[in-house]
């Protein structure tokens, strides 16, 4: 059985060494899992560019907000 490697990164506007984090994951992960945090540079272009990418954003949120 063969297992498959998933790596998993949150960004938020990391279009300075995306590339180059994305270039050694694709390397050794079947799949990449990038958690944006709202970036507002090139970081989803350079992201999306990877065939292994899966671009996910995090909804919206006040991080003072708790829930109780």
């Amino acid at each position: 059985m063969k297992h498959k490697v998933i790596g998993g990164i949150t960004t938020k506007n990391e279009d300075w060494i995306i590339e180059k984090t994305l270039k050694v994951l694709n390397k050794f992960c079947d799949e990449i899992i990038v958690y944006d945090d709202g970036s507002t540079d090139n970081t989803e272009e350079i992201s999306r560019s990877f065939d292994k990418v899966d671009w996910i954003v995090r909804p919206p949120h006040n991080p003072l907000d708790r829930a109780t």
